[in-house]
């Protein structure tokens, strides 16, 4: 949970909206919590992998790998964490919160 704070904390900082997080044990092996944020820009995209990186090497902890850099849709491997950090229009789009409707939850106040 300390990374799963850590992550979200960084996506405060520039200001993410609408952040869900899932929780994705005995969903997939892979991760255990996904997270999607709304941000208005690539500009706002890049400044939040950037926090997320620095954040989590601060608590000992390393992003694997970051995908679509100043782009509209940016994904954040943390290993145990998954980070989709979208602009409105490809959230919207992509719909991805439609796809993962039935997996459970976690709520911010949980975390904090």
């Amino acid at each position: 949970m300390k990374m799963l704070k850590t992550i979200v904390d960084s996506l405060d900082k520039v200001k993410a909206e609408d952040l869900t997080i899932y929780d994705m044990k005995g969903v997939s092996p892979l991760f255990d919590y996904m997270v999607i944020a709304t941000i208005d820009s690539s500009r706002q995209a890049d400044a939040v992998t950037s926090y997320i990186r620095e954040d989590l090497e601060t608590i000992g902890y390393q992003v694997k790998n970051i995908e679509g850099r100043n782009t509209a849709w940016v994904l954040v491997d943390c290993y145990d964490v998954l980070v989709h950090v979208f602009t409105l229009e490809e959230r919207s789009h992509y719909s991805l919160d439609k796809i993962y409707m039935d997996v459970p939850k976690i709520q911010l106040s949980q975390i904090k």
